[in-house]
C-alpha cells in the first residue's frame, strides 16, 4: 500500500485507502463510459484505459487466465502485495486509451502510405481476441478518470483535426 501512496504524490492520481471496516464498495455507474488508471503500476506514465465491459460474472475470487496464480486476488497479492478489501466486486474489461496522434494516415498504412503486411495484423487480431492476452482490472485498484470514454476519444483527435485545419 505504501506503493499507492507514493504514486499519488507523483501523478496526482489518488490514492484511496480501503480496509475490512471501510471496504471498497462498486457503483456500476461509475464505470459506465469510464477512463481508468491503475493505482498500482507505471507510476512515472500511468496509462489509461477505456472500460470497455463490467464482467458481473468474474470476481477476484474468479480463476485467473494464467496457470501461475489460482485467482485474480492471488495475482495482485503476489505481484504487487496488495489486499483486496471487496472479494464480490465484478471484474473490468479494459482497452489501452491511443497513445496514436497521427489520425490521418490509416492505422493499415505506414507513414510512406505503404500498406503494412496483412500476416502480422491478423496475429496482432488473433492475440488480442485471446483471453490470456486481455486486461482485466479490479476496481478496487483504479482511479477514474474525471473525463468520460466518449469525450476522452474525441479529445485524442484533436491534433490531427488542428493539423488538417492548419493545412488547409
Amino acid at each position: 500500500m505504501e506503493n499507492i501512496e507514493k504514486s499519488e504524490a507523483r501523478t496526482g492520481i489518488p490514492s484511496t485507502q480501503y480496509t475490512k471496516e471501510t471496504p471498497f464498495i462498486f457503483k456500476l455507474e461509475d464505470y459506465q463510459d469510464a477512463v481508468i488508471i491503475p493505482r498500482y503500476r507505471n507510476f512515472d506514465q500511468p496509462h489509461r484505459f477505456y472500460v470497455a465491459d463490467v464482467y458481473t460474472d468474474l470476481t477476484p475470487l474468479s480463476k485467473f487466465p494464467s496457470p501461475e496464480y489460482e485467482t485474480f486476488a492471488e495475482y495482485y497479492k503476489t505481484k504487487y502485495n496488495l489486499d483486496l478489501t471487496n472479494l464480490n466486486q465484478p471484474l473490468l474489461d479494459v482497452d489501452h486509451t491511443s497513445s496514436r496522434l497521427n489520425l490521418l494516415t490509416p492505422r493499415h498504412l505506414n507513414q510512406k502510405g505503404k500498406a503494412l503486411p496483412l500476416s502480422s495484423a491478423e496475429k496482432r487480431k488473433a492475440k488480442w481476441e485471446s483471453l490470456q492476452n486481455k486486461q482485466i482490472l479490479v476496481p478496487e485498484l483504479c482511479a477514474i478518470h474525471p473525463i468520460p470514454a466518449s469525450l476522452w476519444r474525441k479529445a485524442v483527435c484533436l491534433p490531427s483535426i488542428l493539423y488538417r485545419l492548419h493545412c488547409l
